[in-house]
């Protein structure tokens, strides 16, 4: 029989790199939309996503390697995380917001490629 302190460690390993590529995933999707856009929304919501990413990782090594010196970053990046997208949602025009929460509306990525030319 196993030692179960090996076995937890070996259970902890695996969640860890599954953890590392869901990671990786959400990095890629959050630069993919910073870099196309289209829209300055869609940009902060990919930055939001690449942050919020980033405060996640730094949890996961604050747990592996048992400190706690990185909680002080990790509450300002999550004010950071509030505060930019309340910040860009204050100045973003009426006809935008109205725009992007339209489900009909051509081009705001709910409608498929062939129901957009009209």
């Amino acid at each position: 029989m196993s030692d179960p302190v090996t076995t937890i460690h070996a259970v902890r390993d695996v969640i860890l790199v599954i953890a590392g590529v869901l990671f990786a995933g959400a990095a890629v999707a959050g630069l993919i939309r910073v870099s196309k856009g289209p829209s300055t929304l869609d940009r902060a919501v990919g930055t939001d996503l690449l942050l919020g990413v980033l405060i996640a990782g730094l949890a996961i090594e604050a747990e592996v390697n048992r400190h706690t010196t990185s909680l002080p970053l990790m509450l300002v990046l999550s004010l950071i995380g509030f505060a930019g997208p309340v910040a860009i949602a204050r100045y973003i025009p009426d006809a935008a917001r109205t725009d992007a929460a339209d489900p009909t509306t051509p081009g705001n990525g709910l409608l498929g490629k062939e129901d957009r030319h009209g």
